[in-house]
């Protein structure tokens, strides 16, 4: 079964698709993603039936009885603009297609459980929309974003962070004889005094430094020593670690309300 990373970017490819239907360059893009792995394409075919079922509810008429229409079962498999044509919502819903949407519902719990499991080990945890911050108890503290999980695990010579989820602003208390460690699945930050920000998104990692230095290790890559405004991006799906620089003061700017933006997906927004 695909992952929620997976399903996150599938549907995150269906919406860039049909907002630019006629798109070579996204459309090779797209067809390079679905390639990439076989639970790629699963999902990407669920998210066509999700919307296309999604759109039967929406428009059936009270106690309508139209006959049924059948999704193709090669919705993929096609090309991009096929895809998208497919997930065009239909004018009637068939019996079978809410039966059909109940199933798929289970499905995504049972898919979507693993991450409840793992919430529930969190030490800090958010709600859609909430933003907190906790102190921690060598001082430094952590300002957590909207429904994100954190476990931490202090010891003598080491202070190491989970991020499990969602978005978290650091700012680090300085001990030089423990160092701070956040770790954030295939990304691990590490520290002895500095301010950055961790975020978790559909197949991405990203660190982001605004003040001190750190050293940022992605997968089984080197460490990366940071400085300030600099914001590397990590794809767990190619492994690929991408640069930029950012102004110091959008760093976490999401703690004050506001919402900084470039070239990002749906999924990591």
């Amino acid at each position: 079964m695909p992952s929620r990373a997976t399903v996150e970017a599938a549907a995150d490819w269906l919406i860039r698709l049909r907002a630019s239907p006629d798109d070579a360059a996204l459309a090779a893009r797209f067809e390079h993603w679905l390639a990439a792995r076989p639970e790629h394409q699963l999902a990407f075919d669920a998210q066509c039936r999700t919307w296309s079922l999604l759109g039967d509810l929406r428009s059936a008429p009270s106690g309508g009885r139209a006959p049924p229409r059948p999704l193709p079962r090669d919705v993929s498999r096609t090309s991009p603009r096929r895809a998208v044509a497919v997930a065009r919502p239909p004018r009637a819903v068939p019996r079978r297609s809410v039966l059909a949407l109940g199933a798929l519902v289970a499905g995504l719990a049972i898919l979507l459980l693993p991450g409840v499991m793992l919430r529930m080990g969190a030490d800090h945890v958010t709600g859609t929309g909430e933003t907190r911050t906790v102190t921690l108890e060598d001082g430094s503290s952590v300002t957590l974003g909207g429904d994100s999980a954190l476990a931490t695990r202090f010891a003598p010579g080491r202070r190491t962070v989970r991020l499990i989820s969602g978005e978290a602003y650091f700012d680090v208390k300085p001990d030089p004889s423990r160092p701070f460690v956040v770790d954030a699945g295939e990304a691990e930050v590490r520290v002895l005094g500095t301010a950055f920000d961790v975020r978790l998104g559909a197949e991405t990692a990203v660190v982001a430094l605004a003040r001190g230095a750190v050293q940022a290790t992605f997968g089984a890559e080197a460490a990366r020593t940071m400085v300030p405004g600099e914001r590397l991006h990590y794809d767990t799906t190619s492994h690929a670690v991408t640069r930029e620089q950012v102004p110091v003061e959008d760093i976490g700017a999401w703690r004050d309300g506001r919402l900084v933006v470039t070239d990002a997906t749906v999924g990591e927004v």
